[in-house]
């Protein structure tokens, strides 16, 4: 038997960014586990500074979401929504309905490039095309399956056409124009930099193919390599076939004319054959072919022989003829089934390779030596459609306080019942068919309270049947923080750091949560120390304005508008109007002083921005003026501070000279 090919896919991913700055993500995945993504694979894109403790790290991958991480969208089948916990970052999320079948591909497309500011900017795509879900068990216990390509800028690429058809399919099968920015970012970006390649294969090799879609599988390989296929032997991995006879089989063994052919044998934990007796029997009347495993060592959890064995989920069909040393792979989401396999079914993906010098070739698979007693055909899998599923997506958007509701069934939709936890929430009816439709006011309100705490909802038929549904959040930036709530001396702290390994861990110092063997940098500890004495004081103030002026210049510098956003119009942890709204309500019992002191450098600060002229400022003109109406506060603040009789003079005269001579100390400050 040969050695098969292994890696762990998490490490595999990171060796391939390698650092490397991401700029644009597109995922696609049959079944997703929102908060597991979020928390395990999104992680991936960080590198290695994220501290481990759940809650701080969830705080950096937020901050990183703004701009040093551009953005993600994930499309999803509808049917494969899986309510492991409620999404919690901003990234995008669309359900994909499919009308023929599953949506079924399993992709990650990144765009990244050189993190290294000294090093020339270089960019790179990385295509993965795999056979896991974005799910726990698909990425921590299963045998998967995956290929990754990578595309330099200026190279040419044999799937580019390929990937450009699949990623226009994708963009009209979910979505609003709004949801697709990652998707787009990557499909000009294959336009401008990369070229198809001329020839098909390079010294006799095929060049790498993607088959994607609702493509039929085997015109796709009888047209890019079938002289080469017909008369090879093959083995196939696959945990799903054709419910009573191996169709899909049948037709592959006789479209290529399979010398001899071996299939895996799926199996439970006790033994048990997860297929049909009927489909059992029936793969082994076809001609040369027989059932096979997976050696135990490559399936065991561990290196004790008694060692759960791990579930295979890989979809892996090989080609090979070991006296010439030629060895092709499809690798991706088909399985052996009519679905998979024929126009008007699933929509895949699958990656078809040709290995360069496989070197002397063997089977990877076991023919099986004894007949198979035991059945236990398995009726719900993540990969099969799901008994219950309502067509009904809901929006809710954080800037304009407004929400939406769509439905996808075949005609208007029935009464609906949205609840949150089994309490009632409210009722639609009569949606029409295939449209957004605008919640009213009090729906849209009874929607943003629930979404403070949870973003998986259910909806409710006539008929008592349920499901849950993903509610679709835009504008982030606007939905308050649910994981930190800081004192006002905390935000100014805060924006005194400069660097998110700095900013994570002052807040998990904060937090006492700090894990074990993590140690700040002499400096930063330094600056902690201190921290009381300095922000307690005036200058704190008005170095904290300072920094996060700063951070927001280097953002609109940097075109990362969305981290200037959050920072300036936010409603989290570290933005400017948490900060007003807790110094309007004196939630902390900071001084008079104090108080007015920050609330003229929040002014100074938005007048300053409103000068200037660049579109991302032009578009928040009015949000700016809504703040500085809020800072006018500060009037009432002086009565409070005792400045006797002269004091109104005094006032007029300071805010005079702190609005005018603030902006030329600040400008002083970068030269």
């Amino acid at each position: 038997m040969a050695e098969i090919p292994n890696a762990v896919l998490s490490q595999r991913l990171r060796e391939l960014l390698n650092g490397r700055r991401v700029k644009a993500v597109v995922f696609m995945t049959y079944t997703l586990e929102p908060e597991f993504f979020e928390q395990e694979i999104v992680s991936l894109l960080a590198g290695d500074s994220l501290i481990q403790e759940p809650k701080v790290r969830l705080v950096q991958l937020e901050e990183l979401l703004r701009g040093e991480i551009g953005p993600i969208t994930v499309y999803y089948d509808q049917h494969g929504l899986r309510p492991d916990g409620p999404k919690k970052l901003d990234i995008r999320y669309v359900p994909v309905r499919v009308a023929t079948g599953l949506f079924h591909p399993k992709i990650v497309v990144i765009l990244a490039e050189s993190a290294d500011p000294d090093a020339p900017a270089e960019s790179l795509l990385i295509c993965g095309v795999l056979s896991a879900n974005a799910t726990k068990n698909a990425w921590w216990s299963r045998v998967e399956c995956a290929h990754f390509e990578t595309l330099h800028a200026g190279d040419r690429c044999s799937y580019r056409d390929d990937l450009l058809r699949l990623l226009a399919e994708v963009r009209k099968l979910g979505g609003r124009e709004v949801d697709h920015g990652a998707l787009d970012t990557i499909r000009e970006w294959l336009k401008r930099e990369s070229v198809t390649t001329i020839h098909a294969t390079s010294d006799g090799r095929l060049r790498t193919r993607l088959l994607a879609g609702t493509r039929p599988f085997l015109d796709f390989l009888d047209e890019v390599r079938g002289n080469e296929l017909y008369g090879a032997s093959l083995e196939v991995i696959s945990p799903f076939f054709d419910e009573k006879q191996p169709a899909a089989l049948e037709a592959l063994i006789k479209r290529f004319d399979i010398r001899e052919s071996r299939v895996f044998l799926p199996t439970a934990q006790d033994g048990s054959a997860t297929c049909s007796r009927r489909l059992y029997e029936g793969v082994l009347e076809l001609p040369n072919c027989c059932w096979a495993r997976l050696p135990l060592s490559f399936l065991r959890l561990g290196k004790d022989k008694n060692a759960k064995l791990r579930d295979v989920h890989a979809k892996v069909y090989r080609f090979l003829r070991r006296s010439q040393r030629y060895e092709a792979l499809v690798v991706g989401s088909h399985n052996l089934t009519t679905a998979a396999h024929n126009r008007g079914g699933n929509f895949e993906a699958s990656f078809v390779i040709e290995r360069e010098s496989p070197g002397v070739l063997d089977w990877w698979l076991e023919g099986e030596g004894k007949s198979q007693k035991t059945f236990s055909p398995q009726t719900d899998e993540e990969d099969q459609l799901t008994d219950v599923h309502i067509p009904f997506q809901l929006s809710y958007d954080w800037k304009s306080k407004s929400a939406e509701a769509r439905w996808d069934g075949e005609s208007d939709s029935p009464l609906l019942g949205v609840e949150s936890a089994g309490s009632p929430l409210f009722e639609l009816a009569s949606l029409p068919k295939g449209e957004w439709v605008s919640l009213t006011s009090a729906d849209a309100a009874h929607l943003e309270r629930i979404l403070a705490s949870t973003s998986l909802l259910q909806v409710v038929r006539e008929s008592q049947q349920r499901c849950t549904v993903l509610v679709q959040e835009h504008g982030m930036a606007r939905k308050p923080s649910i994981l930190f709530t800081l004192t006002v001396t905390d935000i100014l702290e805060y924006w005194s750091r400069l660097t998110p390994e700095q900013r994570a861990a002052y807040l998990a110092e904060k937090g006492g949560n700090i894990p074990d063997g993590f140690t700040l940098d002499p400096e930063l500890t330094q600056r902690l120390q201190v921290a009381n004495s300095f922000f307690s004081s005036y200058a704190g103030i008005f170095h904290g304005f300072e920094m996060l002026r700063k951070q927001v210049c280097d953002s609109l510098e940097n075109k990362q508008e969305r981290q200037a956003d959050y920072l300036l119009f936010g409603k989290r942890h570290d933005s400017l109007p948490s900060l007003i709204d807790r110094v309007i309500d004196d939630k902390d019992g900071s001084s008079a002083i104090n108080r007015y002191l920050i609330l003229l450098s929040a002014r100074q600060l938005l007048m300053e921005m409103r000068k200037h002229d660049d579109d991302f400022i032009l578009a928040r003109r009015m949000e700016i003026d809504h703040l500085i109406k809020r800072t006018a506060h500060a009037e009432a603040l002086t009565a409070a501070m005792d400045l006797g009789d002269n004091g109104d003079e005094f006032i007029a005269w300071f805010e005079k000279h702190f609005l005018r001579n603030l902006v030329k100390t600040a400008e002083a400050s970068d030269v």
